[in-house]
């Protein structure tokens, strides 16, 4: 399914020569927004009694809403705000960054589903002998979920873009 090979280094692979593609400047704003959004939801989670008392404390609920609701607007935001404006120079993009985007997408969407797996059987198996599981942790797997699917394709892409991958093939 993949290719773990090493590649030969792609000649912009070293961050200090490297230009500044859109694809790795819109990755390195992804990740910033939505490292804010966990930073903000996991504190508005476990802060003020943890998993037992979130979903019955709306206020915790509204606030892990509020930090989600900045990362679904702010990301949409950014990607207007990167896009190439008329009349200026384009940012670079390229084949190499189509692949490298197509290759993170997959790689990103293989951790999110391993993510869910993991945390669904985790739970499974702390909560089986009691026979149900605290709904707060339903709204943990939501939240985290769709905070998860950024993060990791967007850390995905900067590390194939920056870690010697060539040029992203296979």
């Amino acid at each position: 399914m993949y290719d773990f090979s090493y590649p030969t280094p792609h000649p912009t692979s070293n961050l200090e020569e490297a230009e500044m593609t859109q694809l790795r400047k819109r990755a390195m704003w992804i990740v910033a927004i939505w490292t804010v959004v966990a930073a903000g939801f996991l504190a508005s989670f476990f802060l003020y009694g943890g998993v037992e008392t979130f979903a019955d404390d709306k206020a915790r609920v509204l606030q892990g809403a509020i930090f989600l609701a900045g990362g679904v607007f702010g990301t949409p935001i950014m990607l207007f705000l990167t896009r190439a404006h008329p009349g200026t120079e384009h940012m670079v993009c390229d084949e190499r960054d189509d692949r490298l985007a197509r290759k993170a997408n997959l790689i990103g969407l293989t951790a999110v589903a391993l993510y869910v797996f993991l945390v669904c059987i985790s739970l499974w198996e702390t909560y089986r002998e009691p026979g149900a599981v605290p709904v707060g942790w339903m709204w943990f797997l939501a939240y985290s979920t769709m905070i998860f699917v950024h993060l990791s394709t967007a850390i995905t892409q900067l590390i194939l873009d920056l870690g010697n991958f060539g040029d992203a093939e296979s």
